[in-house]
C-alpha cells in the first residue's frame, strides 16, 4: 500500500490515527487532574460538543428570569415617589427646615437605591441580548458547516455507487481495474458491495 510498509491482505487498509474507532488523543489527558479526566473523556465523546444550544437556552433563561423581575409597573409610582421626595426637600431647604430636609433627602435617597436595580437589570439584558445575537451567529454557522460536510458513513456510500457506475458503463477492464487501483488506495475497494471485487480489480 502506497504510504505503508505492508500489503492490502496485511494491514494495509487499517484505518490508522484519527479514522481509526478507538483512536484516543492523549494530548490533555496525561495531564488533567483525576477529578477532571472522566468529564474530559465524555466531553470528547460528545457528538454535540461544538454545538452552542445549551448556551441559548442558559441565555434565554437568564433573559426570561431578568425581564419577569424588572418594570411590573411600578416604575412610574417610583418616578412619581422620587419626584415628590425632591420637591420635598427643595421646599424644607428653603425654609431652612434641617430636620425636615434630612428626612426628605434620606427618602429620596431610599427612592434611588430602589430604582438602581431596575437600571442594572436593563443594562445586563442588553448584554445578554448581544451575547445571544454572537451565540445565534456561531451556532448558525455550525449548522451550515455541518450541511456543507459529509461523513465517513455517507462517503463510503457515495463511492460505492461511483464504483458501481464506473463498472456498469465501463466495458474496458484495464480502465476499470486502474480506477480500482487508485479508489483501493483509499481503502473503499475491495468490498464486494461495490460490485467490484480485488479479483476483478
Amino acid at each position: 500500500m502506497v504510504g505503508r510498509e505492508v500489503c492490502h491482505i496485511h494491514g494495509g487498509k487499517s484505518l490508522r490515527g484519527p479514522a481509526h474507532p478507538n483512536f484516543v488523543n492523549d494530548r490533555y489527558s496525561t495531564v488533567l487532574p483525576t477529578r477532571l479526566l472522566a468529564r474530559y473523556r465524555a466531553a470528547e465523546k460528545d457528538a454535540e460538543l461544538t454545538s452552542l444550544r445549551s448556551e441559548l437556552a442558559l441565555v434565554d433563561a437568564r433573559l426570561t428570569d431578568l425581564l419577569s423581575r424588572v418594570d411590573t409597573g411600578e416604575s412610574g409610582a417610583l418616578w412619581a415617589a422620587v419626584l415628590k421626595a425632591h420637591r420635598a426637600f427643595r421646599r424644607y431647604k428653603a425654609t431652612g427646615d434641617l430636620t425636615r430636609m434630612r428626612e426628605a433627602l434620606a427618602e429620596l435617597e431610599a427612592r434611588i437605591d430602589a430604582g438602581a436595580p431596575d437600571y442594572e437589570a436593563w443594562a445586563e439584558i442588553q448584554e445578554l441580548i448581544e451575547t445571544r445575537r454572537k451565540l445565534c451567529d456561531s451556532e448558525t454557522r455550525r449548522l451550515v458547516v455541518l450541511q456543507q460536510m459529509i461523513s465517513a458513513e455517507q462517503l463510503t456510500v457515495l463511492l460505492g455507487v461511483i464504483v458501481e457506475i464506473i463498472v456498469r458503463h465501463v466495458p474496458d477492464r484495464q480502465a476499470i481495474s486502474a480506477i480500482a487501483t487508485d479508489l483501493q488506495r483509499l481503502g473503499y475497494v475491495g468490498d464486494p458491495a461495490y460490485g467490484l471485487p480485488d479479483g476483478e480489480a
